[in-house]
């Protein structure tokens, strides 16, 4: 298949025969990407279909939201690592992990705005729509034995980072009715260039943002906090790689993190609800571009 064209999607009334023969069709066993590739390319897929979740489902009736979306991020994180697996294959990778949340999506929600369903009052459950998504996506699919240990071991920590971020995001975004959406164009710009630079800064060093989301009480961050906390991080990561050309060490992660913290706690008055904070112009940028080489300089 060449990388610049879309697979051609299968019936969706198809056997699970067919649904493996086109997958099969599809791979691309002998092409290898990098990993940082694949990390940022999984990350957009949980970002996309995160937002596409919340925004659609939120205000449904009879349906738990958070639950309905930490659901629907393990499906998108099931299907997207069962697929690259069997398939090397990163545009087919998403397509299918895109259709499967779609999918997903809409089952709860047609199940929940169908006037029948809504006369009878009975609604499929979260697990049925999971099952449903899984079966439209990948059916039987399993992941290949030989490569579990090989490929898995090493992007285990990857996906235990982001299902853990994902999951706070999802318990403090939208969750009161007076929350505003983050659907403009700066959000998205704002996003995409946190995202960018994350996946880079969790390929060269990983354990860091694992420590992130394993040792922090995240009770004390707002919503916009916790991801000022993910850009920081990054951006020490970064620096320090640019500078030594290797990760931290294992001893450092507390110190950098607890510089942070206490950063984030002293300048609460220039952070507000919005993502404002996280762009360059922002004072708190230029605040924090002197506090950084402070931390640079403990870390030396």
């Amino acid at each position: 298949m060449d990388d610049n064209t879309k697979p051609t999607e299968p019936s969706l009334s198809g056997s699970k025969e067919n649904l493996l023969e086109f997958i099969q069709k599809e791979s691309l066993v002998t092409t290898p990407q990098s990993n940082k590739a694949i990390i940022e390319t999984y990350a957009c897929a949980l970002w996309k279909g995160f937002f596409d979740m919340k925004h659609k489902m939120q205000h449904l009736k009879d349906l738990n939201c958070i639950k309905a979306v930490d659901m629907g991020l393990l499906l998108i994180d099931n299907v997207f690592w069962i697929i690259y697996n069997y398939s090397s294959n990163i545009q087919l990778t998403l397509f299918l992990t895109e259709r499967g949340r779609l999918l997903y999506t809409e089952f709860l929600h047609m199940s929940r705005t169908h006037q029948l369903m809504k006369e009878l009052n009975t609604f499929p459950s979260i697990h049925d729509g999971f099952q449903f998504a899984i079966k439209k996506s990948i059916g039987a699919l399993t992941c290949k034995e030989h490569a579990t240990n090989s490929m898995f071991h090493e992007i285990s920590t990857y996906r235990m980072v982001y299902r853990n971020m994902f999951q706070v995001l999802n318990m403090k975004y939208m969750c009161n009715d007076n929350d505003e959406k983050w659907t403009d164009d700066d959000v998205n710009i704002t996003l995409n260039i946190l995202n960018h630079s994350m996946s880079e800064a969790v390929h060269r060093d990983c354990g860091l943002f694992e420590y992130c989301v394993t040792n922090l009480q995240i009770e004390s961050f707002t919503l916009t906090t916790y991801l000022l906390l993910f850009q920081l991080a990054t951006d020490i990561s970064n620096t320090h790689f640019k500078r030594h050309h290797a990760p931290l060490s294992q001893t450092t992660y507390e110190l950098v993190v607890c510089g942070i913290y206490d950063f984030i706690q002293a300048n609460q008055t220039l952070i507000d609800h919005t993502l404002d904070c996280l762009q360059e112009e922002h004072m708190l940028q230029h605040t924090w571009s002197n506090r950084r080489k402070l931390v640079m300089h403990d870390l030396s």
